[in-house]
Formats: structure tokens, C-alpha cells, sequence
């Protein structure tokens, strides 16, 4: 139920780019967080929790090419960790048709959400980041194609 309340409250249009990547990233992380426990998956590190889960549900999902383009082309990187240059890895992925795009994506998400949450991004007051707007479409689409079948699999495996 959170989930739902943080997608659909990301999906206010009155929202703000940065509002918008918040909310739709807190029900993405309720969502990977209760797969973790129902699964008892014993994955520490939350970029390998979002692997798993899209791993999980990529069957259900396919792979998301909008905004592929606009996140391998943005220069991501994440600050720390292996492989950080999240863009080059999007487009590695792209350039050789890779069943892994989707997860690339998230994984540039990830490093945008990264970069807001810990203070190397300002919050929105006046000119939106293009970046910010590419980011919540990209994971406001995986959530609205990832939400039915994680609550058929909840039921499920209760």
C-alpha cells in the first residue's frame, strides 16, 4: 500500500522534477526493499537489491527504451562503487542489445537519486534539470509496468 501512495503521489502534476524523482524513488525503494524480505535474498548493497529486482521482474517488464537515449547520454556517474560510470554502462548495453537496458537505466536513476538525496544536486526552485524530468518518466514508467505483477507476486508468496 505505501508504494502505491508514493506512485501515485509522484505522479502529481503540480509536482516539481525533483519532487516527482522522490516520491517515485521512495516506492520504488518500498518496493525492492519488501521483495528483499519476501524472497529472503541476502543482497547488502541496495544497487544489487535494484538488480535483483529488476532480474525478478523483467519477464513481467520487458525492456524500457524511453529516455535510454537521454540517460546514456548525460554523463552519470556515481560517486563511489564499481562501474560508476553508470551512463557508459547504458550504453554499452544499448550498443550491444543487452537484456540488462532496463537495469542500466534504473542504475542511472539510482545515481541521479544519489546525487539529490546526498546534496551534490540543489533542490528545484526555478529552472528545472532536464535530468530531474528524464529520471522520473524513465522510473515513473518502470513503476506503472512493475506494480501489477509485484502485487500478483506478493499474493502469492505471502
Amino acid at each position: 500500500k505505501r508504494s502505491l501512495r508514493w506512485y501515485y503521489r509522484a505522479s502529481d502534476h503540480k509536482l516539481l522534477e525533483d519532487e516527482k524523482l522522490i516520491y517515485g524513488w521512495i516506492s520504488f525503494n518500498g518496493l525492492y526493499s519488501l521483495y528483499k524480505t519476501i524472497s529472503n535474498h541476502n543482497v547488502n548493497k541496495e544497487r544489487g537489491c535494484i538488480e535483483e529486482f529488476e532480474n525478478a521482474f523483467r519477464g513481467a517488464v520487458g525492456q524500457l527504451t524511453n529516455f535510454t537515449t537521454q540517460l546514456a547520454n548525460s554523463g552519470i556517474q556515481l560517486t563511489r562503487g564499481p562501474n560508476r560510470d553508470v551512463s557508459l554502462n547504458l550504453q554499452n548495453s544499448i550498443a550491444n542489445n543487452l537484456q540488462d537496458i532496463t537495469h542500466k537505466g534504473l542504475e542511472c536513476v539510482y545515481a541521479v537519486r544519489c546525487s539529490l538525496f546526498h546534496g551534490d544536486e540543489e533542490p528545484i526552485i526555478e529552472n528545472p534539470d532536464p535530468l530531474f524530468l528524464t529520471c522520473s518518466k524513465y522510473l515513473n514508467e518502470y513503476l506503472k509496468k512493475v506494480m501489477m505483477p509485484f502485487i500478483t507476486y506478493c499474493n502469492n508468496n505471502p
